[in-house]
């Protein structure tokens, strides 16, 4: 699922930079998740703390296990509000997400948004495969995929 007008250009650091600018875009980030736990009060959303990773957008479905392989790099964590899945908590830490995230506010330096997310387990993604900054910019190949 993708949702048509998701600025994947728009990075968190440029949110930190200038969250009104962003305050009613819609913006595509991916990462891996780090922590899940129902909303406090709220009891059908998750509270999910995201660590940014850069990605190419690029599914690679040839023989290997990971299908994507996002950067070691990144732009920090980031806290999405999400109508909670049929999924328990324990089971979203480390899996891949994409999140199309609606900036709400900042609390501290951690950007807080509404999100619409889709979970990856761990086998379909890795961050050992290459190494690259924000638009693919000097790109590493780490090591080469294997099944």
């Amino acid at each position: 699922m993708i949702l048509t007008g998701a600025r994947r250009d728009v990075y968190p650091d440029d949110v930190r930079k200038d969250p009104e600018a962003y305050e009613r875009a819609t913006l595509a980030w991916a990462g891996v998740v780090v922590s899940a736990s129902v909303g406090e009060g709220h009891s059908e959303f998750w509270s999910v703390i995201v660590e940014h990773h850069y990605w190419d957008w690029i599914e690679d479905s040839s023989l290997q296990k990971g299908q994507a392989f996002l950067s070691p790099r990144g732009e920090g964590r980031f806290l999405c509000h999400a109508e909670r899945a049929p999924i328990a908590a324990d089971k979203l830490k480390d899996a891949m997400t994409v999140a199309y995230i609606r900036p709400l506010r900042m609390n501290d330096q951690m950007i807080e948004g509404a999100c619409i997310m889709r979970f990856f387990p761990r086998d379909r993604y890795a961050t050992d495969v290459m190494d690259y900054g924000r638009g693919g910019a000097d790109l590493k190949v780490l090591r080469v995929p294997t099944e």
